[in-house]
């Protein structure tokens, strides 16, 4: 249970500010978040976007606008364009999606019997660091040195038993896989706490593209398998963000929480919590090997709170900042000078360093530290302005020598002399935007969380090496396959750029290693010869495997070059493999060279998705951000001709595409008549639709598919034109197919992880996914059921199994949440010794023919809590 305990004779009160006129309520805006946070939640989508907007539009170069954020926002912007309701205002998709697995029940489980999904990687980079994906958190094992846990922001918990030599994710199944923090128990290790939701940039504006917070899951096996605890956040009721999990120095029992939702304590091992302070909090900490003495700071407030009886009771202490406003900030201690907590502050305004703190316990009292350089900028010598600590900021103090700070926002810095002087320390293995430090007890090593994965340090900050291998974190945006190989996948990565691979490894080479990667395409006849977009259209190519690449995006006017959307599409020619479209924000432009030169502008608008017939080559569909459709019958002609085939017969109405877009579009090779178009956001009716006569008509084929967004479409080519199909989409909580001899949709994830799919490429008998944040997959295509099987594996996730005639098993079932196992045959499923369905996980039997519906008839054991016990 949670109670909540208030100690306050006074509450500060929130007061909601407007700013959508040309003349604001309030001076000026901080930041593009302040603005966010301060428009009602029934504002539409539509007009944050124009406030936003308005607000960058004060900054005169691309480069200010980066330096405050304008990057970070348009990243949002396309997540929160896909997620929105009827009424234009933006879902809590992370409620859409649980309310979404629990419909998939009713739905017909398609079991891959040739394999299922595994992952492909990327686990490594081979010709540079190992950026991977953004980490957030670390904990360790308390006698164990090799042995710690790292959370991520959107890829679950994952631990090494080797310093980062390996590494083994752990909650691929747990409702939510953003981690904001992690506690190992100190006299039990194999106890673990996780505090999900990570609230990193920001925290009541985070409806907008964060994973809401579950509360706190306990594990009491070294995180293999999981149970709720006291702390269980229904994540329906309230946006709620977890910020920071700590343990008491001397009872293991006792644990506090810093999450948006106030300061939650535990003194049962999380079985009961208490709120004991209310309002957003960005940090806490416990003093050195003092279970009396905890502080908390509340995000974007000048108060230090502290507490002498272990968080029970609290006061507030303002710290002496003047009258400059404060974004978010982070707190500091080190055993070496136990009697100080230190506070980093970001300065509201421009995001650059409001002052570093020092509270005495024994004092009572402030001291500035140093207010200079720019702690949260990227310029080396902390210059100018810029920087986002609502989004990177971190800070620590070395355990056994309390000169040595370490602290930075975009790039990482250091001091020898308590924190007065700083020097640049952001190494080439460590990426950019930190969200960490966290020294091991000892002092022997410290470990940096950022946008790449993360990085150790053995001579406190010196120097770094990345130790990321092996985890598979990337966010991917769009992905490309060849039939000249089945093995070659190229993809584009939030942060991390593109990577690309030749062989079947999990070794990935780095084609383009700045910016963020979006659309791509290899080249069908010489895998060598690749394509690749940054955001707003940035386009590159490479003819030797992504060794060395030119830009070559086209020319608009004289030197001025085109740009595009977030993710802008390309594709090449489907029979002259020289000929590149590329969707630019004036239109489609077309390159007969390999986009070296010949750029000519054909029109239309293909900013949401292009696709284009192999049968009749010249007809190609084009679709904007938005619901309007475009046909062309002549695309290879100089000027071609476009009409609008949107709006044409059983097309949804306009009604029933309020808050969607066209995400994405596939035609059938052998049949360029027949075209599928894929929609976004909340309309339940609107998924997926067909027409089989190049858009006069069409056909709605949404049917059962749950209520979440349609990412990517891929058409699996049949080798014939006579009807018939085998789709597969890719959606917020995984990939579904659909035949001409189905009745409908079946649920296709079978070992993929519950996270967002973008994008599907399907090449000879397998089929790719690119996912947003668990790396990419691979899976052979959907065959049919076998007559007979066995199985007897252990599954501590979601696993389907079907046979025609009869399935023998002695499977085990794990006792972790998200253990839940289907089996169903047409004469019967039998349970041999050896079969074990541990309590937690669910497992299922049915005497039923393969593709029938999962009736939610399950023979679940709810999970029981354990006694802790010393």
């Amino acid at each position: 249970m949670a109670n909540i305990k208030l100690y306050f004779s006074s509450f500060l009160l929130v007061i909601t500010m407007f700013w959508l006129g040309e003349t604001p309520l309030f001076a000026q805006p901080a930041d593009y978040i302040e603005i966010i946070k301060e428009l009602p939640a029934e504002t539409q989508f539509e007009t944050v976007k124009t406030s936003v907007e308005k607000y960058f539009n004060r900054f005169n170069t691309d480069s200010e606008k980066n330096k405050n954020g304008y990057k970070l926002w348009k990243r949002w912007e396309w997540f929160a364009n896909q997620h929105l309701d009827p009424d234009g205002k933006v879902g809590s998709w992370t409620i859409k999606s649980e309310e979404a697995l629990l419909a998939v029940n009713s739905l017909p489980a398609l079991n891959n019997v040739n394999g299922g999904w595994s992952s492909a990687g990327p686990g490594s980079i081979s010709n540079g660091q190992d950026f991977l994906g953004r980490t957030e958190s670390v904990a360790f094992h308390p006698t164990d040195p090799n042995t710690l846990y790292v959370g991520s922001g959107t890829g679950g918990l994952w631990r090494t038993s080797n310093l980062g030599g390996s590494w083994v994710a752990l909650t691929d199944n747990l409702p939510s896989l953003s981690i904001a923090s992690v506690v190992v128990q100190q006299n039990n290790p194999n106890i673990i706490y996780i505090l999900t939701g990570d609230g990193d940039g920001g925290t009541n504006w985070g409806y907008y593209v964060k994973e809401r917070s579950s509360g706190v899951f306990k594990s009491f096996d070294g995180g293999n398998t999981w149970q709720t605890t006291g702390l269980n956040w229904n994540r329906a009721d309230a946006a709620r963000y977890g910020f920071k999990l700590i343990q008491s120095p001397t009872n293991s029992s006792i644990l506090m929480a810093a999450t948006s939702n106030g300061v939650w304590r535990t003194t049962d091992g999380g079985n009961n919590w208490i709120q004991e302070l209310t309002g957003e909090y960005s940090d806490i900490i416990f003093a050195p090997n003092n279970a009396n003495r905890v502080a908390a700071i509340p995000y974007a407030s000048s108060i230090l709170r502290i507490s002498t009886n272990g968080g029970a009771d609290w006061v507030n202490k303002t710290i002496p900042a003047g009258t400059v406003g404060t974004t978010r900030s982070m707190l500091a201690v080190t055993p070496a000078a136990a009697n100080n907590v230190y506070i980093m502050m970001g300065r509201e305004g421009d995001s650059t360093i409001r002052g570093y703190y020092r509270y005495s316990w024994s004092g009572d009292d402030f001291t500035l530290i140093t207010n200079t350089p720019n702690i949260f900028g990227n310029a080396s010598n902390g210059s100018g302005n810029g920087g986002f600590p609502w989004w990177a900021i971190a800070v620590a103090v070395s355990p056994t020598n309390s000169n040595i700070h370490l602290a930075g926002g975009i790039i990482g810095r250091r001091s020898t002399n308590g924190g007065v002087d700083w020097a640049a320390a952001h190494p080439s293995a460590m990426h950019a935007d930190l969200h960490g430090y966290y020294y091991h007890p000892s002092g022997t090593a410290v470990y940096s969380t950022h946008d790449g994965g993360i990085s150790r340090s053995a001579d406190n900050g010196l120097t770094w090496a990345n130790i990321t291998s092996g985890m598979r974190l990337n966010q991917y945006y769009r992905i490309s396959t060849t039939p000249q190989n089945l093995n070659a996948v190229l993809g584009g990565t939030q942060d991390n750029g593109h990577h690309v691979r030749y062989s079947n490894t999990s070794a990935f080479k780095w084609t383009l290693t700045c910016c963020d990667g979006m659309d791509n395409a290899i080249d069908y006849t010489n895998d060598q010869i690749i394509y690749m977009c940054t955001q707003d259209g940035g386009l590159n190519r490479s003819t030797d495997g992504g060794d060395t690449w030119a830009y070559i995006s086209p020319f608009r006017t004289g030197t001025t070059r085109e740009t595009s959307s977030w993710v802008a599409p390309i594709k090449l020619h489907t029979t002259t493999v020289t000929t590149l479209f590329y969707a630019g924000n004036t239109g489609i432009w077309r390159s007969t060279n390999s986009g070296l030169s010949n750029w000519v502008n054909i029109g239309a608008d293909g900013k949401g998705a292009m696709a284009q017939g192999t049968s009749f080559n010249s007809r190609m569909y084009a679709a904007g951000i938005g619901t309007t459709l475009r046909k062309s019958d002549n695309i290879n002609d100089a000027s071609p001709d476009w009409t609008v085939i949107s709006g044409n017969l059983n097309w949804p109405t306009s009604g029933n595409l309020s808050g969607s877009t066209i995400t994405g579009l596939a035609v059938n090779p052998d049949n360029s008549s027949d075209v599928w178009v894929v929609f976004s956001g909340y309309n339940a009716t609107t998924k997926v639709y067909r027409s089989i006569n190049a858009g006069n008509t069409w056909q709605n084929l949404t049917g059962s598919l749950p209520n979440v967004p349609v990412h990517t479409i891929a058409f699996q080519d049949q080798g014939t034109s006579n009807g018939n199909y085998e789709v597969y989409v890719g959606t917020d909580i995984g990939v579904f197919y659909r035949s001409n001899s189905s009745a409908n949709w079946g649920y296709f994830s079978n070992g993929l992880p519950r996270v967002m799919v973008t994008d599907l490429e399907i090449t000879n008998n397998y089929l790719y996914a690119g996912t947003y944040g668990r790396g990419i997959w691979r899976s052979l295509l959907y065959d049919n059921c076998p007559i007979n099987s066995t199985y007897s594996a252990t599954y501590n996730s979601e696993r389907i199994f079907q046979a025609s005639g009869t399935i023998n098993t002695t499977i085990t079932v794990t006792g972790t949440l998200g253990a839940n196992v289907w089996m169903q045959a047409g004469d019967y499923v039998q349970l041999n010794p050896g079969f074990e369905a541990k309590a937690g996980g669910i497992y299922t039997a049915k005497a039923a023919p393969c593709g029938a519906v999962l009736l939610p008839e399950m023979q679940a054991v709810q999970p029981k809590k354990e006694e802790e016990r010393p």
